[in-house]
């Protein structure tokens, strides 16, 4: 009987999270995977009880791989909120496979509207969004959700291919309608 093949829950993990990077989750089976990993299916489902739990796995990993690649953003010139958004649109362009199952988390029941954005790093930024300084804690949140509806919503749009936008067309739009929003909230 030949050797059993040891295989570890990271070692799936990462095979898998370059499966999806390149091909998408729905590219990733279990004998796909185990091809690339040079094992049966067996190791696979002695780790995960199906292949919806490895797929919960890889939206946590994908959702901080978004995250740090929108903290690298962070420190060119703009403010804190537009380094955070380009960086989100730029996952959007260059990692649309990874976007598409980010963007997909009520299909696993995962809650919230984007928290996993402000983790790490990212959870001082209402703190420092600039010309809040008068608002309330919640009105700060009100702004900062609503700028992510908007970019999440280029985002998805670029994903699907339904729109080409420059970033230059997004910084302006993002700028645009966070002054408005400002205004609004300074205003009640």
């Amino acid at each position: 009987m030949p050797p059993q093949v040891k295989v570890s829950k990271e070692h799936i993990k990462a095979e898998a999270f370059q499966m999806t990077k390149e091909s998408g989750f729905e590219a990733v089976t279990a004998r796909k995977l185990a091809d690339r990993l040079n094992c049966s299916t067996q190791p696979i489902f002695r780790v995960y009880a199906n292949m919806e739990e490895l797929k919960v796995d890889l939206y946590e990993m994908g959702a901080e791989y978004i995250r740090e690649s929108m903290v690298r953003q962070k420190g060119k010139s703009e403010p804190a909120y537009l380094s955070l958004a380009l960086g989100y649109i730029n996952a959007a362009r260059n990692e649309k496979h990874l976007f598409r199952l980010v963007a997909s988390v009520d299909d696993m029941n995962i809650e919230g509207d984007g928290e996993f954005l402000l983790k790490g790093e990212a959870k001082n930024y209402p703190n420092i969004l600039p010309g809040t300084e008068k608002l309330s804690e919640e009105q700060k949140g009100e702004l900062l959700r609503a700028i992510w509806f908007l970019v999440h919503g280029i985002g998805a749009l670029i994903v699907s291919g339904r729109t080409v936008i420059s970033d230059e067309e997004v910084r302006g739009l993002i700028t645009e309608t966070y002054a408005g929003l400002l205004a609004e909230l300074e205003g009640k």
